[in-house]
Order: structure tokens, then sequence, then C-alpha cells
């Protein structure tokens, strides 16, 4: 009778001591350090981070006032990714809206890994009659998917730089196609940034065809002007991708 208690308190002895090893092997749940840490993270999953953004305001020479959100969006990841989308909020002073804007487009939508894409876009309607003193801030929203990479072709750009017409401040330069195959809806893209790195606005323009091995010259005009803001010392670097 003796020889049995001591084997059954041996048997719960051991019972327990498993359990307890059991359980020393088991990771935390709802960890706080992974959470914050974001330890569990994936890679492939879409990264993307504002590089930098601007809320432009300015009345027209019509006298209608303007604001525009500029913003630089990179691909911080390793695979090419797709804006989706995408929408502006536009704010006043003490955090209320004053508008949304919808179908907002990104130039290029599809970004490369290490590339950049640019948004400018008006956020209040044109006429719209608003107090510039009184606007805050604009957020933007967006959603984000893996995309295939983008395969651009091989484009150089040279000789860019600043002219005046009717005005109005430009940019002029030349692509050459060095593919070595013709390629068609060319666009190029430029962020302009003043003296200081700040966002000014955006410039674009599509080049329709380029032969393989030729040389073009293109126009680049802005999307939104200040006509208060002095453009012709501004720094443009421009980028192309196939639309």
């Amino acid at each position: 009778m003796k020889n049995k208690i001591i084997m059954s308190l041996f048997a719960s002895m051991l019972c327990f001591t498993l359990t307890a090893c059991g359980d020393s092997n088991k990771p935390a749940e709802n960890s706080e350090s992974d959470v914050s840490k974001g330890t569990t993270s994936d890679e492939s999953e879409p990264q993307v981070t504002i590089e930098s953004e601007n809320l432009l305001k300015y009345v027209d020479v019509l006298d209608y006032s303007n604001v525009i959100y500029i913003a630089e969006i990179k691909n911080t990841g390793k695979n090419a990714v797709e804006i989706t989308d995408a929408s502006i909020d536009l704010e006043d002073s003490s955090g209320g809206i004053i508008s949304t804007t919808s179908m907002v487009s990104a130039y290029p939508d599809v970004i490369n890994p290490g590339e950049v894409s640019c948004i400018c876009e008006s956020v209040i309607d044109v006429g719209q009659e608003i107090d510039l003193n009184k606007v805050g801030k604009a957020i933007l929203h967006y959603d984000t998917k893996t995309h295939s990479t983008v395969e651009n072709p091989d484009i150089s750009i040279t000789e860019v730089s600043s002219t005046q017409s009717y005005g109005d401040t430009k940019f002029v330069g030349r692509a050459e196609n060095l593919s070595g195959k013709d390629v068609s809806d060319l666009y190029v893209a430029t962020p302009v940034r003043d003296s200081s790195g700040a966002l000014q606005t955006v410039a674009f323009t599509i080049i329709d065809s380029l032969k393989a091995g030729e040389k073009k010259g293109f126009e680049l005009n802005m999307i939104y002007s200040d006509p208060n803001v002095d453009y012709s010392k501004s720094v443009i670097e421009p980028f192309v991708y196939i639309g």
C-alpha cells in the first residue's frame, strides 16, 4: 500500500514537470514588444513612405483661390507597388473638413523599388470661395498592392533648362532612346523644387513616340503654377516611365 502511494505521487510530479516544460517553449501571445516593433512584418508586402509634401495656397490671375497638394511617395520595399484609391482631405485650421478630393493621380501609379512617384492635385473646386488664411492641412489617403516590376526603357534625359513663354516658366530638354527598340506613350515627370529643396509643383509631359536611337526635344509644363513664384531658378530632376 505504501509503495502504491509513493508511485502515485511520483507520477503526479512527473506529469506536472512535463507540462511546465511544454509551456516554457510556447511563445507569449499578444506580446506588446512584438506588435510595437513590427517583428512579424512581411518584407514582401508593399512598403512606401511619403518622402515630402507641401500645400500651396495662392490667388491666380483670375482672382480664384487655389489650394494645391504636392507630395513624393517613395517605394522603400523590395517589390514594385501600385498606388490605388488615392484621395485627399482638406482641413481648416481647427481640424474640420473643408473638402475631399477623390480619383487622385500619381505619376506614375506603379513604383519600382527605390523609385519615387509624384502627386500634384487641386483640393478645392474651381471658383470655390474660401479664406486661404483659414486653410489648415491636407491629408493623403491611399491603398497599395504588390505589382510586377515595370520595365521602363533606357532613356537619357539631357540639356534640361528653363524658358519663358507668355510670362510663364517652362522646362525644355531632350530625350534619347538608348533601349534599342521603338517606344510610345513615354511620360516625363519631375518634382519642381526651390533652392532649399521644398516642393513647388510638378511638371509633366508625354512624348508620343521615340524611335530606337532617336533624340527628341520635349517641353515640360507645370501642372499648377503660382503666378507669384519665379520658377526660373527652380531645380528639377526629370524621370521617364511608360504610361
